[in-house]
């Protein structure tokens, strides 16, 4: 800022003055301020330092324009100042009040207004410092993962996915500097503003030097003028966030392309199951997650209509083994990001062990057997599960999102070579009945959307068993399931048997009398005669300690079950008798459950027991269900541990 020179004396007009008289309105010397203190009409007038004066002040009149007197009061009733004079004349029998009055009551509302003016400039302080610092990173920030989004769905494709790629980056970068100038322009005029209120601030606050009570008022009424103008601040619009990333679209218009220039062939013709019609769906995908094992399978659309025995469960690769079924056990590394699933992650935690480096790492084993029934929505998003060591913790939601994104990759580059597309799949995914839940369901619904998958139709696992063997048992044996048919079906699912019993309308519609779970009912009561067995041969204190001083043939030919129980080839060769054994606690439990059961009104007469899931191919458990209910069929189907993840293709089939 330029300086303004110093002032010559108004009086001699040759030295620089160092005064300044408000009564005479002149800049004096100290010479000529000499000679002014001396006269009495001019001693009692306000002086003050030349270079305090506000040169402003020198176009402001301090005295009365018709009678060039000194103004000495303010006139309430005419809102001015007035002079000795104008009291008798003009102003006659208006109230006034003296300036000294005036202004001091002036100066109290300056004081005021500083305050105002200083909460107003950090307001406009903490805007700037927000769109600084926050506003541009957040719109950075949010750019940039739209970017990222680009780039995953477009690592796997070649030269057309680039252009399209290249499109949509052009229209972020584009995006973005045009939000940029937005927040530019923002920063501008909050700039601006806050300079303004800086302006306004330190000339009240000089003002408030002012020794001179007229010229004080005066200037306060300009700068409260000015300060009207400011007051008011607006937040300047916030910055447009930039659109999700629409994955569909950009694989749509991948795929378009592709088809274009290739002149890829359709999708084959629909086809006819019962009296739907499938359309637009070329392979439908199961997806089965049960309270300790999951897994999936699939069929495409031109093996369904023609044999339903051709559904196939898709195997899962583990480390040492191809399965189709995997347990629930999830490894996560000290960042809790996913490393491995099923028998994968057991082997891979394992190893860990072995090397004493597991600590930090997340190991959750089979962790599905130990969910309760979850209710709330609360209830769901705060339940968290502990690791296999006990020593941390994770939401289960989370875990239950790492499962489903697992499958989804899975089923995706399985049909990646035949060129199908998620959106092309019909998904349906069977959970355990306890699970059947509308928070539940809700959790499920929401982690496979966030796998890129809408279409799922979700179904208890004891449904789509029953509806797989109505399919599937008449093609061998005819008439098995006709109209009044009543049946039992047992679902052997981890720790529990689901019962449903029904019967067959006319019109084949069912008519269902039962659904429950036999919660008396567990496979570890089967696990637990193993483990009494071992205990009787090497005694529970070598049995807790995993130690013993004698050889394992040693031990078995002192046991009570010497003959019955060998040791060859490292291996434990149990006899017919004794692995029986294991399951004489929990087939009495069941059978006893289904004796009350059948002599309920609504279930007598039923003819027959489909035994599906779990331990159903068990012959023990086929054979005592024969021998206690000898005039009713018990049967099963072709791999009946894959009833479920075939019925739920059933479902997703008849479905469209």
């Amino acid at each position: 800022m330029a300086q303004v020179s110093a002032p010559k004396c108004d009086i001699c007009k040759k030295v620089i003055a160092n005064v300044f008289c408000y009564e005479c309105r002149h800049f004096l010397c100290q010479s000529c301020k000499s000679f002014h203190e001396k006269f009495p009409s001019t001693k009692r007038h306000t002086v003050t330092d030349s270079s305090k004066v506000d040169r402003s002040i020198l176009i402001l009149r301090t005295v009365c324009e018709d009678h060039e007197l000194e103004f000495v009061y303010y006139c309430q009733d005419c809102d001015c100042l007035i002079c000795v004079q104008c009291v008798t004349s003009v102003h006659y029998h208006h109230s006034f009040t003296g300036i000294t009055e005036v202004a001091a009551i002036a100066r109290v509302d300056v004081t005021n207004r500083l305050v105002k003016i200083k909460d107003s400039i950090e307001t406009v302080s903490n805007l700037i410092k927000d769109f600084k610092r926050k506003k541009r990173r957040k719109l950075q920030a949010g750019t940039e993962k739209f970017k990222r989004a680009v780039h995953e769905v477009s690592q796997d494709l070649v030269e057309i996915i680039e252009k399209v790629t290249d499109m949509n980056l052009s229209y972020a970068s584009d995006f973005l500097e045009l939000e940029n100038q937005k927040v530019l322009y923002s920063l501008t005029q909050l700039e601006n503003l806050h300079s303004k209120y800086n302006s306004v601030l330190k000339r009240h606050e000089q003002i408030l030097n002012e020794k001179h009570d007229v010229t004080f008022f005066l200037r306060q009424i300009s700068l409260t003028e000015e300060l009207e103008l400011l007051e008011h601040i607006s937040t300047p619009a916030e910055p447009n966030e930039i659109e999700c990333f629409k994955r569909d679209g950009f694989v749509v218009s991948v795929i378009e392309r592709i088809e274009r220039k290739y002149s890829l062939r359709q999708a084959a013709d629909p086809y006819q199951f019962g009296e739907k019609l499938i359309k637009n769906k070329i392979v439908a995908v199961a997806i089965q997650i049960g309270k300790s094992e999951s897994g999936f399978a699939f069929i495409s659309n031109n093996t369904f209509g023609i044999d339903l025995n051709n559904i196939s469960a898709l195997d899962i690769e583990s480390r040492n083994s191809m399965t189709t079924k995997v347990p629930n056990s999830i490894l996560l590394n000290p960042a809790k990001q996913f490393v491995a699933f099923g028998k994968s992650a057991e082997d891979q935690y394992f190893d860990l062990v072995k090397e004493e480096s597991h600590h930090d790492w997340y190991f959750f084993h089979q962790f599905t057997k130990n969910i309760p029934v979850l209710v709330g929505d609360q209830d769901v998003e705060n339940f968290t599960m502990k690791t296999h060591d006990l020593r941390k913790e994770i939401p289960v939601l989370l875990l239950f999102r790492m499962i489903i994104n697992f499958f989804v990759d899975r089923i995706s580059c399985a049909m990646n070579p035949s060129r199908i597309f998620t959106r092309e799949m019909q998904w349906v995914l069977a959970i355990p009945e306890s699970w059947n839940r509308s928070t539940m369901r809700k959790l499920l619904f929401t982690s496979f959307k966030e796998a890129g998958i809408d279409d799922l139709i979700i179904e208890s696992e004891p449904e789509v068993a029953d509806l797989f063997c109505r399919y599937i048992l008449p093609i061998g044996r005819k008439n098995v399931f006709h109209p009044g048919q009543k049946y039992v079906l047992l679902d052997f699912e981890g720790d529990t048997v689901s019962v449903i019993v029904r019967q067959i309308q006319q019109d084949k519609t069912l008519s269902e009398f039962l659904k429950t779970n036999v919660e008396a009912w567990t496979s570890t009561h089967v696990k637990e005669a193993f483990k009494q067995t071992i205990i009787k041969l090497v005694g529970k204190p070598s049995y807790l300690h995993f130690y013993t001083g004698t050889t394992i043939r040693e031990v078995l030919d002192q046991s009570a079950l010497s003959g019955q129980i060998e040791w060859v080839s490292d291996k434990l060769r149990i006899s017919s008798n004794v692995f029986a054994s294991f399951f004489d606690k929990a087939t009495a439990i069941l059978i006893g459950y289904l004796q009350k059961l059948l002599k309920e009104p609504e279930v007598v007469g039923s003819t027959l027991i489909v035994i599906v899931g779990e331990l159903s191919e068990s012959p023990f458990i086929q054979r005592k269900l024969q021998e206690h209910f000898p005039n009713m069929h018990v049967l099963s189907p072709i791999e009946p541990t894959l009833s479920v993840l075939k019925g739920a293709i059933i479902l997703g089939q008849s479905s469209l």
